[in-house]
């Protein structure tokens, strides 16, 4: 079965025209929605790695209601769908207007792929398997 789930990492990571910023958002928001502790913490570790500041990983884990502009509808948009919620229609509207289709459905993957279920567990995506997941470069 994890065959069958091995191209999700690439998946999860595809990015071409949506700022590095604002994937990672939309991923962190998705495993924050999930609950899953290691998921975020790897897409926390992930995130910093690849230049995403502290004072915004600090809050997105403790704070979310303190991002602003792009950032904050990144993460509301990727918090609807990832929750199922009825605004999720209205923010991916407000997306794809401000940034476009092509970043809309980078953003789009990065919450779908971000997390998935394989037999009732979580198995975080984006190379989870082969890399073991270290201490927070933020406090938890």
């Amino acid at each position: 079965m994890a065959r069958e789930f091995s191209h999700v990492p690439k998946l999860s990571q595809y990015r071409k025209k949506a700022p590095i910023r604002l994937h990672a958002l939309a991923g962190l928001a998705a495993a924050k929605s999930e609950d899953c502790g290691p998921c975020l913490q790897l897409g926390i570790d992930m995130s910093h790695e690849a230049g995403v500041d502290t004072e915004t990983l600090k809050k997105v884990v403790k704070n979310p209601e303190q991002l602003s502009g792009d950032d904050k509808l990144v993460f509301d948009y990727a918090t609807a769908v990832a929750n199922n919620t009825a605004d999720a229609e209205s923010l991916r509207q407000q997306v794809e207007k401000k940034f476009g289709r092509d970043v809309l459905i980078e953003l789009a993957m990065a919450i779908a792929t971000r997390t998935v279920s394989i037999g009732g567990r979580c198995s975080t995506s984006a190379a989870a398997t082969v890399r073991t997941v270290s201490t927070a470069s933020i406090p938890r």
